[in-house]
C-alpha cells in the first residue's frame, strides 16, 4: 500500500506537520508493507523543522505559493491526479481542509481513495477563506473523515451529516516520555509552549500573570513560540514592569528537555483543534491549567484530578487557580502522578494503531 500525505509542508512551526511526522515516522519505522510520500504544497526554500524518516519520500507540488481557488480553476485537481497515478498512491490524506476539495476531486471516478483529515475545530471558519466551505464539500466526498476529538466528531455526525466519520487523538511523541525525570515539585516556574499568533492569546496570560506573580516573587513564567506579535507581547511585558518574571524564550529545538524544569503549564487559547503542548505537558507529569474552549482541553484535562479546566476567558478563575496550584505543592504532586496515568492513552504506539487499522479496512 501507498499512502500520500498532502498539507502546508514542515518547514513552518504548527500542528499539522507536527504531528503528522510523528505519525509518519512511526507507520514508515513499524509497517515495511506501507510506503509513504509527503506532498508538501509548495516549496519554501526553508529547511524542515521536524525530522523525516528516510524511508519516507518528500515531493512538492508547487514550485511556488499559488491560492488554492486559483489553482483550482487552472488544472490544479488535473496535476494532482496525474501525480497519483504516476506514483502509483493507493490513499491520499488531506491533512488540513484547504487541501479537502483538491483531493477529493482527484481521485473521484478512480479506484484511489481519500482520507480527510481534521486538525481545528470544526466549528471555526477563521484559518483561512472559505474554510467552512472547504469542509463541507470534502466530507461528504471523502471515504473517510478523522477528526481529533469527539465534540469535533459530533460536529461533524450533527452539523455536516458526515457520518463516514472517525476519532483519533495526537499522540505524545515517544521521545518525549524519555526524557521524564519524575516531578519536580520544588521548581517555582511556570511553562507555556504555543505560537505567538492571535489563537493562543498569551495578551491574556501576560494579563493573568500581571495579577498572580507580584504575589509570588520566586516564581517566574516562561512562554516557549515565536510568531507575530512577539513585539507587541514583549512591549505589554515592558509596560506592566514584568521583564524577567514573564519571558519569550523563543523557538527552541530541545523544548523535551526543558519540561522537567517547570512546575505546571498554562494554556490560554482562544480555540485548539487537540493541543499538542497539552499532551507533551502532560507526557511529563506536569499539571495543566487551560480555558475549557470548544475542543482539545477537556479532552485532555480531567478537571481537578491531573490539573484544571477553568471557563473560557474567565480571567479571574484563572488567576485563581493558577494562585491554588502555586500555594499546593502536594497537589501539584498528586495532579502530576495522576498526568502520566492519563498519558497511556495517548501514546504514539496506540493512536498509529488505529491508523493502521483505517487504511487497511480501506
Amino acid at each position: 500500500m501507498k499512502i500520500c500525505f498532502m498539507l502546508g509542508g514542515f518547514t513552518q512551526n504548527g500542528g499539522i506537520g507536527r504531528v503528522t511526522s510523528i505519525l509518519i515516522n512511526r507507520i514508515a519505522s513499524d509497517c515495511p508493507d506501507i510506503e509513504i510520500v509527503t506532498l508538501s504544497y509548495f516549496k519554501t526554500g526553508k529547511p524542515n523543522l521536524y525530522s523525516i524518516h528516510e524511508k519516507i519520500e518528500q515531493t512538492f507540488f508547487l514550485d511556488k505559493y499559488c491560492n488554492m481557488s486559483k489553482l483550482m480553476l487552472t488544472g490544479g485537481v488535473k496535476k494532482l491526479k496525474k501525480f497519483l497515478f504516476d506514483n502509483e498512491i493507493d490513499v491520499i490524506i488531506a491533512c488540513g481542509a484547504l487541501f479537502y476539495p483538491i483531493c477529493v476531486n482527484a481521485v473521484k471516478n478512480t479506484d484511489k481513495k481519500c482520507i480527510c483529515w481534521e486538525h481545528t475545530d470544526p466549528q471555526r471558519n477563521s484559518d483561512h477563506k472559505g474554510q467552512n466551505l472547504c469542509r463541507r464539500y470534502g466530507v461528504s466526498r471523502s471515504d473517510i473523515n478523522v477528526v481529533l476529538t469527539k465534540s469535533a466528531l459530533d460536529v461533524y455526525k450533527n452539523i455536516f451529516n458526515a457520518h463516514n466519520t472517525i476519532q483519533i487523538y495526537n499522540p505524545i511523541e515517544d521521545t518525549v516520555f524519555k526524557y521524564f525525570k519524575g516531578y519536580d515539585k520544588s521548581s517555582k516556574r511556570i511553562i507555556s509552549v504555543g505560537r505567538l499568533t492571535y489563537q493562543k492569546n498569551f495578551e491574556n496570560a501576560i494579563e493573568v500573570a500581571r495579577r498572580v506573580l507580584p504575589n509570588y516573587p520566586e516564581w517566574t513564567w516562561d512562554i516557549y513560540g515565536d510568531g507575530e506579535l512577539r513585539e507587541k507581547l514583549q512591549t505589554t511585558i515592558r509596560k506592566y514592569g514584568l521583564e524577567n518574571r514573564v519571558n519569550l524564550k523563543g523557538q527552541v529545538a530541545d523544548i523535551y528537555r526543558r519540561y522537567h524544569d517547570y512546575s505546571f503549564m498554562v494554556m490560554t487559547s482562544r480555540y485548539e483543534g487537540f493541543p499538542m503542548s497539552l499532551l507533551e505537558g502532560m507526557g511529563n507529569g506536569l499539571p495543566l491549567i487551560s480555558y475549557d474552549i470548544s475542543t482539545g482541553p477537556n479532552e485532555i484535562i480531567n478537571d481537578s484530578k491531573n490539573g484544571f479546566l477553568v471557563k473560557n476567558s474567565d480571567s479571574e478563575s484563572m488567576v485563581k487557580s493558577i494562585s491554588r496550584l502555586i500555594d499546593d505543592s502536594d497537589l501539584r504532586e498528586k495532579m502530576s502522578n495522576y498526568c502520566i496515568k492519563m498519558s497511556d492513552n495517548f501514546k504514539e504506539g496506540k493512536i498509529v494503531e488505529q491508523w493502521i487499522s483505517i487504511l487497511k479496512q480501506l
